[in-house]
């Protein structure tokens, strides 16, 4: 771009010239025009080299001096017009990218290393020019706060450059996407220089911005996300997806059955027969392959082989459930014998099921599910299963155990118990789970069977606690350390956001561990916005979501399909990822066990990996929220039941549907507010009291529960006091434990809350 002029003022010429290439992104130069003679300054952008293309028009100028990037001439003014053409010929020779501007780099920084002192070194490199260009640096995911226009005309960008840890001033002048910047919540790359400002006597560093690039989402990922395409495919996949959720409901539900299963059976029953320890081979190579036992899974399985009952404590990712699983289907072949899995949380019993079929059913060995949870029909069907020899492992919780030993030992068949996540026992005595406490009494009922508990969490206290409570006479201890793993400790950091933010952006394999389900989704949201170029590469996962769905969101974050997941504590105990390189504890967990579990998912694959602690003093509260929603008192609880002889009367002799959020609307007023996580315990109280029935109804791909209140149970005398909490939540480290005491008279239900137990906080949290 050539333009010119007469008494156009020499002083401002290479202002004027820069601005034009702000404004047009081409070189620009300006002339004035003094008779027969214009004098001209220029400036370039990008790659292209200005000196060299005024010099090949040398023979039109009267002088010319200058660099690659800014030029003086002085040309006759008759020549004008013949140099600007020529200068353009010049210029359509070079290539589209020589224009595009380039920032040259020759640093990559964290924002914390710009100290004073450090800026203060720099400096002496001084001075500064076009053979001694001053060093530009670029902050790679940072975030704008602070930010603001400034100067008369508003064009010049102000900002705070930060990644939650450190912060920077910064500014950029004649800022050609301020109206953009100014609104930007996403992370950027910065480039810059620095120098030391001073005002009013103290002292600061300074970015003077040179280029700055928000993130982007991705082209194709926009392409994807088109509305008229996904409502096309919405509609073309709605009815086989449909049917794929509830085939997988209908999964869950049932063992597998059939011709099939028992052939395999047969077959490999026959095999048992000629070479048990071939057996034990096979089972394990079908669950990891050609892989080597380490030393502790193979005294496990030789101490239970031996029907020694064994307490055993490894590190997470170790194979605990490798070893239970091949006695369990030796046993099975062998002898014929039917195991018992207690697990602590039922979307853990969920996930374990899922494994245990897709490991042992091509053995012929067949795996049943049953909670407090399962109907009547499911129950008898697991408690038949276990009597005909149809069914050889049953997943259970410690809850469902105490209320109905009785039933499972019907059979006499169960010989084997593990006792998975053990460390729940050493928690029961502050209150927590307190069925774990009776886990030896009702194994004692059961026939004293061989005994396995596992856990990769037990200190001496915890240890003591396991071994007073079961059977056990063995102790296997895997002296593994974690040494590849790193603690970042930013507790209480101002911005954590800012902070989660700029580590998500580098894009490695992360998990991000918040208290509830309505965070998991809040928060995997948030860091869409603020990443946009990994959007499609961030999800959620929380015991809120169906089977499918977490099996799904599972095997997508396994395949690094997904790179952040932002989970609740469901997607902890029993998940085995190896590569995961951050894991980040946004809120405070409820216990130094819940702690070890979380920290535990990192750098399973002997890789570092780091630990980052963003929880603050304001997450107890949280906490305490989170725990008196899920130990409702006596009112929330008659407000429950209240409404649901209300919902009865209006359907007589049937069940109708209820949603823990629908049901808490409804039972709440102004004196007393009910929250679905109320209602939800409300209804598992009452279902275990047997004061209502419930079954569970697959509809349209989506399961609903309903409801039927007992017909005179407002007439039953209830006087025995009743510990009540099954692991239904996601939260491993507490179990929300009350007992209640419930009474009945002619007003209907009355519940007095005998004690609230609520876990102890761990020191120093």
């Amino acid at each position: 771009l050539v333009v010119a002029g007469e008494g156009w003022h020499e002083g401002v010429k290479g202002i004027v010239a820069s601005r034009l290439v702000n404004a047009y992104g081409v070189p620009s130069l300006l002339f004035t025009v003094d008779g027969e003679e214009a004098r001209g300054s220029g400036r370039s952008v990008g790659d292209v080299n200005l000196f060299e293309a005024v010099e090949s028009l040398s023979h039109l100028t009267t002088r010319f001096g200058g660099h690659g990037a800014a030029v003086g001439v002085t040309i006759p003014t008759k020549n004008l017009k013949k140099f600007a053409e020529g200068l353009d010929a010049y210029m359509q020779k070079l290539p589209e990218a020589a224009f595009h501007p380039l920032t040259t780099v020759d640093a990559v920084v964290g924002l914390g290393e710009l100290t004073l002192e450090t800026v203060a070194l720099v400096d002496r490199l001084a001075p500064f020019g076009q053979e001694n260009p001053q060093p530009v640096y670029l902050a790679r995911n940072v975030t704008l706060v602070n930010t603001r226009a400034v100067g008369q005309t508003k064009d010049h960008f102000a900002c705070t450059l930060t990644n939650g840890r450190a912060s920077v001033a910064g500014i950029m002048f004649h800022c050609q996407a301020i109206e953009a910047l100014l609104v930007n919540d996403a992370v950027v790359d910065a480039a810059f220089t620095v120098q030391i400002d001073e005002w009013r006597g103290r002292h600061s560093v300074k970015a003077m911005l040179e280029a700055i690039a928000p993130a982007r989402t991705c082209c194709a990922l926009e392409a994807c996300l088109d509305p008229d395409a996904l409502a096309f495919f919405a509609d073309k996949f709605a009815e086989s997806d449909e049917v794929l959720l509830a085939a997988d409901a209908a999964e869950e539900d049932a063992p597998a059955d059939g011709p099939d299963l028992a052939e395999r059976r047969r077959r490999w029953e026959e095999v048992a027969a000629r070479d048990p320890k071939g057996l034990e081979d096979a089972v394990i190579e079908a669950i990891i392959g050609k892989a080597s036992l380490h030393p502790a899974q193979r005294q496990i399985l030789d101490a239970l082989a031996a029907d020694r009952s064994t307490f055993a404590v490894m590190a997470t990712g170790r194979g605990k459930s490798l070893c239970f699983q091949v006695h369990a289907a030796v046993r099975a072949l062998v002898a014929h014998e039917a195991s018992l899995f207690i697990y602590p949380l039922r979307a853990l019993i969920a996930d374990q099921v899922f494994h245990l079929r897709a490991s042992l059913e091509r053995f012929g060995v067949a795996s049943a599910v049953i909670t407090g949870e399962s109907t009547p029909e499911e129950r008898a069907r697991v408690y038949a299963g276990l009597a005909d020899g149809s069914i050889d492992i049953v997943l259970t919780t410690p809850e469902y155990l105490m209320f109905h030993t009785d039933e499972l030992a019907a059979s006499g068949r169960i010989k084997f118990v593990v006792v998975d996540e053990a460390h729940h026992i050493g928690q029961a005595k502050a209150g927590q789970r307190v069925a774990y406490t009776q886990l030896g009494h009702a194994i004692a009922r059961m026939g004293a069977p061989t005994v396995l508990a596992v856990t990769a969490t037990a200190n001496d206290d915890i240890a003591e606690d396991i071994d007073a409570v079961l059977p056990v006479c063995e102790s296997v201890i895997d002296e593994t350390a974690r040494d590849n793993l790193f603690v970042d400790d930013q507790r209480n950091i101002p911005h954590r956001d800012d902070y989660l933010a700029s580590l998500v952006a580098a894009g490695e394999k992360t998990v991000v561990y918040v208290n509830s389900r309505e965070h998991s989704v809040a928060l995997a949201r948030l860091l869409r916005r603020r990443v946009p170029q990994l959007a499609c590469l961030i999800g959620f996962y929380n015991a809120g979501l169906s089977r499918a769905e977490r099996k799904r969101v599972e095997e997508l974050f396994r395949n690094d399909d997904l790179k952040v997941l932002v989970a609740t504590s469901a997607f902890g105990e029993g998940v085995d990822i190896p590569n995961i390189r951050h894991v980040v504890l946004y809120h405070l967990p409820f216990s130094d066990v819940e702690f070890n579990q979380m920290s535990g998912r990192a750098g399973r694959d002997g890789k570092p990996a780091w630990v980052h602690l963003l929880y603050g003093r304001g997450d107890a509260a949280l906490n305490e929220r989170i725990l008196a929603d899920a130990t409702p008192d006596h009112d929330v609880m008659a407000q429950v039941y209240r409404r649901l002889r209300h919902l009865q009367r209006e359907c007589p002799d049937d069940y109708f549907p209820v949603g823990d959020a629908d049901l808490a609307e409804k039972a709440s007023d102004c004196f007393c507010a009910v929250s679905p996580t109320s209602a939800a315990c409300g209804l598992a109280v009452f279902r275990e009291l047997g004061l209502i029935e419930t079954r569970t109804v697959h509809e349209a791909g989506r399961s609903a529960l309903w409801v039927r209140v007992r017909e005179g149970a407002d007439r039953v005398e209830l006087t025995d006091s009743v510990r009540y909490r099954e692991g239904i939540d996601e939260r491993a480290g507490f179990g929300g434990f009350c007992n209640w005491a419930l009474g009945c008279d002619a007003q209907g239900l009355t519940i007095r809350l005998s004690h609230p137990i609520v876990p102890k906080r761990p020191p120093g949290r």
